[in-house]
């Protein structure tokens, strides 16, 4: 065996490429080594500790001043008054008079068209002009057994006196 002249050695190559060494991938062993702690020590020295503030805090430590925000949108006024334009602009659409008035007519038709006996004239008459279901319901149970014709026409004047219920409620709303 020859001695191997120094100069003449290969360094590393099977060792490099065994694992897998790429100088362009990684920085060299003795490149300067980065610097991880000091970001870290800054970060303590400016904020005191690395603990998240709660949300109590935050918004403690946040102030905004109305005035900032000016201009950024409609002003209360404005909303107001645009609100107002659109109620009104429904309320012309789906005005209510007219359907009120409708559903008495309905109502009043259905009392005229019911004739009752004339034991029960009175009373469903009466009943007619408070506008009370309770009332019709009465004379309908008065009714069921003696004149089944006219007691039939009393549930479709109770169910007309309900729908004219149901406009009002809608109307007062």
């Amino acid at each position: 065996m020859t001695p191997i002249d120094k100069s003449q050695r290969h360094r590393g190559g099977v060792i490099h490429t065994y694992q897998q060494y790429d100088p362009k991938s990684f920085p060299s062993p003795t490149a300067e080594q980065p610097d991880l702690v000091s970001p870290a020590f800054e970060h303590m020295l400016t904020y005191g500790s690395t603990r998240e503030f709660t949300e109590e805090e935050l918004a403690n430590a946040i102030r905004l001043d109305p005035g900032q925000f000016a201009g950024l949108g409609p002003s209360l006024d404005a909303l107001l008054k645009m609100l107002q334009e659109r109620k009104e602009k429904i309320l012309s659409k789906y005005e209510t008079d007219t359907v009120q008035k409708k559903a008495a007519r309905q109502f009043s038709d259905a009392a005229k068209q019911a004739r009752p006996p004339a034991k029960l004239e009175k009373s469903f008459w009466q009943s007619v002009k408070e506008e009370q279901i309770y009332a019709l319901e009465n004379l309908w149970y008065r009714a069921e057994r003696t004149d089944p014709d006219f007691a039939g026409r009393l549930v479709s004047l109770m169910e007309s006196l309900g729908e004219k219920y149901q406009v009002d409620h809608l109307a007062a709303k």
